[in-house]
């Protein structure tokens, strides 16, 4: 993935994070006949969510959809 230097880097992020998943999925997919793609997916889940849990709450995120909107 090639990013202009005009990209915002919270959208790169965000579309990294978002890729990132989709390989993972892709791989516990496979995963159903190759043990060792469901424990790579598995693994990259894994630290997909927590690189997104991190995005959440730098930009607060989480607080957002906790709290009502006005």
């Amino acid at each position: 993935m090639s990013q202009s230097p005009d990209a915002d880097p919270r959208s790169d992020l965000e579309t990294a994070l978002t890729q990132i998943f989709g390989v993972a999925e892709v791989l516990m997919e496979l995963g159903v006949k190759d043990e060792v793609a469901a424990y790579l997916g598995g693994q990259l889940k894994e630290h997909c969510d927590a690189a997104t849990d991190a995005f959440n709450r730098i930009y607060g995120l989480d607080k957002c959809k906790s709290e009502p909107q006005p």
